[in-house]
């Protein structure tokens, strides 16, 4: 029997002030990077993860953001999440 890949979902949840980093690239990626060291004990790949970002809109303070990352294939119907808060410091 043949082991299945899963899919995993991780949800996090900020505000723009408390990504760290100079450009939106750069907060992108710093966040990308803590979210895959947290779940999966690596730094963000490409070529595995996919992500998406709602509210990123760094210009402003103060404001609720969100990071998508998942990983694993993509057709499955039910999809695990994990969800985690981001301080400024720590998930």
């Amino acid at each position: 029997m043949a082991i299945e890949p899963t899919i995993t979902r991780v949800l996090v949840r900020s505000k723009t002030h408390l990504v760290q980093g100079d450009s939106y690239n750069d907060k992108c990626n710093v966040l990308k990077n803590k979210i895959c060291q947290e779940v999966w004990n690596r730094d963000f790949d490409p070529q595995q993860d996919r992500w998406f970002t709602y509210g990123a809109l760094f210009g402003y303070d103060n404001r609720r953001c969100y990071f998508l990352v998942d990983n694993g294939p993509h057709t499955a119907d039910e999809i695990p999440v994990q969800w985690y808060e981001w301080t400024g410091s720590q998930l």
